[in-house]
């Protein structure tokens, strides 16, 4: 039997891997308790037996961090008793004295009291779990269930759980881990939708370190500063890993500044912090609450209610809905609070019937002529406007954090915004065609972080900034140019030698923007103060489609290379080049292939068949569709007219260049022999000089192209490869003498 991993304790993998183990020993009750309590409410039993753990593990937690014993509690107010959850086998007595200690405790949670802080989240609420009793017949499997639960929280990897120091990120992994898993048939089973919805638990000291350095350049734009006073807001706060890490980093700056370092001064700290200071909005309503819980726990103060923090920690899409730029209103003051909401609500419903009725252009024109005319009405009050049910509810940020707009805006968005492709992933398609139609900076197949960004860049004010956790992508996407354009990055820190998230391979980038300012670069993973290299945020490749590149600036300040001489080139798209691609998408699964030495038709190079200055047609197999082949070769048998015209074209000399390769790899097709597969390019010369296209195959396996393809396109690599498109070839810098 293969060994199980042992992760290092409290690691991200520690954490994932403990919040997957009770998860998983939750199985047998859910399913139990479907079958002989609920069985025509598949997604109540799933809930009930989470909540209930969930319970029971924020009580340990609380219980092991003093919060039962402080001073502030008479002594009759206890935690849960040890002697059942350290038990080894767990009777029908015991059973009970645990449910009612659950149960009591849970009631003065959810209600509070002279001691306790109310904290009215749903999964305190009582449910059938807090009475259940089973009868003789269901007792062995149902305390079995239960056993399973306990044990899975007491010990991993073998070894006992301190709960006084487990991690409260733990909670959210929970969460997290649940989002995989449905009750179907009375089964529970494993969902994609994390995956899909681009949710990922990030790592604490992930966390703190992009705190860290957003903080870090808030302070250096200033000399003195109330941390006390600021609002910052995590846009898509999951189970608040952030805003934990805020509450931890704040109170050192805190305490740098008043030299305070007593534990009752930090816990009353972060209780204002957590009060004045921090704000966040989360889709999913089990994730605020958790937030809330977890902020609570890290005050540390049974007496501390939640009530009222639903006003700084909301449920709702943060990215649908509008903002008073958006509304023709240069001010919220221009308009009551009531006035503005039916503005945003209005505008909503019109967008929404837009996309219903599938208008024309011309119909959407007067459709757009119809909303101005009535949002006047509205602002003159004049016609006033209802919601309808079965519009969408949007997050109007104006609306639901006013009183921030009215000072400005917040000072810091931090936060990780998930990662998922807005076009091809689990988006509604609603929500696709509205944030295309909102965010105008945003272009393409986008990531939805990318949203999260444009919409950050207008919920601060005009010296705030802006700290995400993003693809590495980023740095250089098109989709992304515009914003980069606008912009100043603060902060490039990209650290290349770890993955940095326990349950998803992705490479991140910890990045602060801002309005002007210096940047700080690194690629370390938790750089020192003398492990970040200070370059001017202009310093990029100045080059035509090179241009607000961050990868450039990262790249070449990592590694301490020059930018090369460019002033002896032009475009290639200005020379006598031409570019194209080879097969497309459609051409792909269009032609038929043969596998023969000598045959009629045009032999095919894919990109795995191609190398620096040579190819291996016939001496190395290649895949194609799946299948292998070492003479593969297109039949010309019943193809297209368009297609044939692309396979005449190809019987030119010509340059084909392998996609996805770590350095330039590309072959002089001097005789025309071959045809370009799909993740290849083409280069042609417009009199089909084969002298000029080998000084240009020369040049591009040269070192400074070297440079450009890496410091260009870096930040697109998956493993050890790069994409090379067919706007970089247009645009590449080549020597007047190669342009010619």
């Amino acid at each position: 039997m293969r060994r199980r991993k042992k992760y290092a304790v409290h690691s991200p993998s520690w954490i994932s891997g403990y919040a997957c183990s009770i998860v998983e020993s939750m199985k047998p009750l859910v399913e139990f308790h479907h079958s002989n309590v609920n069985s025509k409410a598949d997604v109540d039993s799933l809930s009930l037996v989470g909540d209930w753990t969930f319970r029971l593990l924020v009580l340990l937690l609380a219980d092991a961090r003093g919060m039962y014993t402080s001073s502030r509690c008479s002594k009759d107010i206890n935690g849960i008793d040890p002697g059942v959850i350290w038990s080894e086998s767990i009777s029908r007595a015991m059973w009970k004295k645990l449910r009612d200690d659950v149960s009591s405790h849970s009631r003065r949670m959810f209600y509070g009291s002279e001691i306790v802080g109310s904290q009215p989240q749903n999964f305190w609420r009582t449910s059938s779990l807090d009475s259940w009793i089973p009868s003789k017949v269901e007792e062995s499997t149902f305390l079995t269930s239960i056993q399973g639960i306990l044990e899975s929280i007491r010990l991993f990897q073998d070894e006992q759980i301190d709960f006084s120091v487990l991690p409260l990120e733990v909670l959210g992994s929970i969460h997290e881990h649940l989002l995989q898993r449905t009750l179907t048939n009375g089964r529970v089973q494993m969902v994609n939708g994390r995956k899909k919805s681009g949710t990922h638990f990030t790592p604490m000291p992930l966390c703190r370190q992009m705190v860290s350095n957003v903080l870090d350049v808030y302070r250096s734009d200033r000399e003195e500063i109330d941390w006390r006073s600021l609002k910052i807001c995590d846009p898509a706060m999951g189970c608040g890993a952030f805003l934990i890490a805020l509450c931890r980093e704040l109170n050192l700056c805190i305490a740098e500044s008043s030299s305070v370092g007593q534990d009752l001064e930090n816990r009353k700290f972060t209780h204002q912090i957590v009060e004045s200071v921090l704000y966040g909005v989360d889709i999913n309503p089990r994730a605020t609450q958790i937030t809330m819980v977890s902020l609570w726990l890290e005050i540390g103060d049974i007496a501390v209610t939640t009530a009222g923090w639903e006003s700084r920690f909301k449920t709702g899409n943060s990215l649908l809905g509008y903002l008073p730029h958006e509304l023709d209103l240069t001010s919220i003051d221009m308009v009551n609070s009531t006035t503005l909401s039916m503005l945003t609500e209005y505008r909503f419903q019109m967008y929404n019937e837009m996309v219903e009725q599938q208008l024309t252009p011309a119909k959407k024109s007067a459709h757009w002529v119809q909303y101005q005319t009535h949002a006047q009405q509205i602002r003159d009050g004049k016609r006033t406007y209802t919601r309808k049910d079965s519009v969408p509810k949007g997050f109007h940020w104006q609306i639901e954090f006013s009183p921030i707009f009215e000072r400005g805006g917040f000072d810091i968005i931090v936060g990780n915004p998930p990662f998922v492709n807005a076009i091809r992933g689990n988006v509604p398609s609603f929500d696709k065609a509205y944030y295309q139609h909102r965010f105008q900076q945003v272009t393409g197949s986008a990531d939805l972080a990318y949203y999260f960004l444009e919409l950050s860049n207008h919920l601060i004010t005009l010296e705030g900034l802006v700290g995400f956790i993003l693809p590495k992508v980023a740095l250089g996407a098109p989709s992304l140019s515009l914003i980069r354009k606008t912009v100043t990055p603060r902060v490039l820190h990209l650290p290349t030698s770890v993955s940095m998230f326990a349950d998803a391979n992705v490479q991140v980038v910890l990045l602060v923007l801002g309005a002007t300012g210096k940047c700080m670069v690194s690629n370390e993973v938790y750089p020192t103060k003398d492990q970040w290299i200070e370059i001017q945020p202009k310093h990029q490749i100045a080059w035509v489609g090179m241009e607000a590149n961050w990868w450039s600036q990262f790249w070449f300040a990592t590694q301490s290379t020059a930018l090369p001489d460019l002033s002896h080139c032009i475009p290639l798209f200005q020379s006598a080049f031409e570019v194209a691609s080879g097969l497309i998408t459609s051409e792909f699964y269009e032609v038929k292939m043969l596998d023969s030495k000598n045959g009629k038709g045009m032999k095919l190079l894919t990109s795995g068949g191609i190398d620096p200055f040579c190819q291996y047609w016939g001496q190395r197999t290649q895949k194609f569709r799946k299948r292998n082949y070492v003479h593969p070769r297109i039949s010309i048998k019943g193809i297209r007219p368009k297609l044939k015209e692309k396979l005449d074209r190809s019987k030119r000399p010509k340059i084909i260049i392998a996609n996805q390769t770590k350095t330039v790899e590309a072959y002089l097709d001097a005789k025309g022999e071959y045809q370009a597969s799909t993740a290849t390019s083409e280069i042609y010369h417009q009199h089909n000089s084969v002298e000029y296209l080998q000084v240009l195959l020369d040049w591009l396996h040269s070192d400074v192209m070297d440079t450009l393809y890496n410091a260009g396109l870096g930040y697109n690599a998956l493993g050890e490869g790069i994409s090379m498109g067919k706007s970089f070839l247009l645009n590449l810098p080549v020597p007047n003498h190669i342009a010619d």
